[in-house]
């Protein structure tokens, strides 16, 4: 015989209710909301310490450029239609010396574009020069094409804390100028400016207007290698006169 059991005593559903629904979504909307931005800042602090890395390797490329020419890094950019029909720049230099073709033109396993870069770069600039994020410091890698007036090493003071390449400002939405040439103490040879002064920022934005500023791109910081190859990021307005000014 069946008996029918009180409904207090009757077996409990499987299923949620609508209570219970509401509040599981609730705990996985805040857990969603811990977990999201920290993913966010591992990726950021996984590209900038790729951006890092790739800095070392060029530091080391250019220690071995300097070794094989004279002590003197490359040039930042080169172009006479007379002795060399093609325009060159520092990373064009460098190129055999990280087992890259000559004509390398393209963004894929490019070591000279940094990967926290904000805006594309298109791959194959004309076909004419390998496209690059970062610039070098356009006192000790200047534009030689009418005179040659690179520093050996020697005249190099503090090259554990002379910027030699670091993140630059992006222009027409590609790549970065070639040279670092703002503010002037990056070109000139006779400013007096105190050392520990920070330097100005620029405008630390891609466009063309901002051609030749460090680009603080990393969270607030710019990805720099010094002279002697290592590489750090250093915080927007910490970097110093002491870091361009290489003569004194």
């Amino acid at each position: 015989m069946n008996v029918s059991l009180p409904f207090a005593f009757r077996s409990r559903s499987n299923g949620f209710s609508l209570v219970e629904l509401l509040v599981t979504i609730g705990i996985v909307a805040i857990l969603a909301a811990l977990v999201i931005p920290t993913v966010s800042e591992l990726r950021k602090a996984g590209k900038e310490t790729q951006s890092l890395n790739q800095l070392r390797q060029i530091g080391t490329a250019m220690q071995l450029y300097a070794a094989d020419h004279q002590q003197k890094f490359p040039p930042g950019y080169f172009y006479n239609p007379e002795t060399r029909p093609r325009e060159r720049t520092w990373a064009s230099e460098l190129l055999s010396y990280l087992g890259l073709p000559s004509n390398f033109y393209q963004i894929e396993g490019n070591p000279f574009i940094s990967p926290t870069s904000l805006v594309p770069v298109r791959s194959g600039v004309a076909a004419t020069f390998t496209p690059f994020t970062y610039s070098v410091h356009s006192g000790i890698c200047p534009d030689t094409s009418t005179n040659d007036t690179r520093p050996r090493l020697s005249e190099i003071l503090r090259p554990s804390q002379v910027i030699l390449i670091g993140d630059g400002c992006q222009i027409a939405n590609t790549y970065s100028t070639s040279t670092l040439s703002k503010p002037a103490e990056f070109v000139t040879r006779t400013s007096q400016v105190d050392l520990d002064q920070p330097i100005l920022t620029g405008p630390d934005t891609d466009e063309a207007n901002s051609r030749g500023w460090l680009r603080y791109r990393n969270r607030g910081k710019v990805a720099v290698a010094m002279v002697d190859g290592h590489a750090e990021m250093i915080p927007k307005g910490s970097v110093r006169y002491r870091n361009i000014i290489f003569y004194r």
